[in-house]
């Protein structure tokens, strides 16, 4: 059985979600069909997974290869950053094109996603990232 760990709804379309899983997808959903359309290979364990209307038509995965990737839903490429830990979960702050990635390096990082790098890190005495699903939000 494989669990899948985050669920967000497509911006350009109320009736299709995309889904990370653990069994190295990302899938997108038909709601109204109740079938998956589209299955997008990672490589990796997803632990977490974003999209929204200021992304477009872009899908951004954490994962447990310590990658970060932006997908192209629609000709299903995929760029990537490679970062330090496990990525646990991903929070995006669109007005400043800015993403929020936690790591089980215990390392919370953000990203421009204007420039697809890393900006900033922050570390803190006794912060423990201490599950592979750790919300940093």
């Amino acid at each position: 059985c494989y669990c899948y760990v985050r669920v967000c709804f497509l911006p350009r379309d109320t009736i299709a979600q995309v889904t990370g899983s653990h069994d190295h997808t990302l899938k997108i959903w038909d709601l109204q069909r109740g079938a998956c359309i589209r299955t997008l290979f990672a490589g990796s364990s997803c632990n977490d997974v974003i999209t929204g209307k200021y992304l477009g038509s872009t899908i951004i995965s954490g994962h447990f290869d310590q990658r970060l990737r932006f997908w192209d839903e629609r000709t299903r490429n995929a760029s990537e950053i490679a970062l330090k830990g496990k990525i646990t979960s991903l929070d995006y702050l669109p007005e400043r094109y800015l993403l929020l990635c936690c790591s089980r390096d215990n390392v919370l990082r953000l990203v421009d996603l204007r420039q697809n790098s890393v900006t900033s890190t922050f570390r803190a005495d006794g912060f423990n990232v201490s599950l592979d699903w750790s919300r940093a939000c």
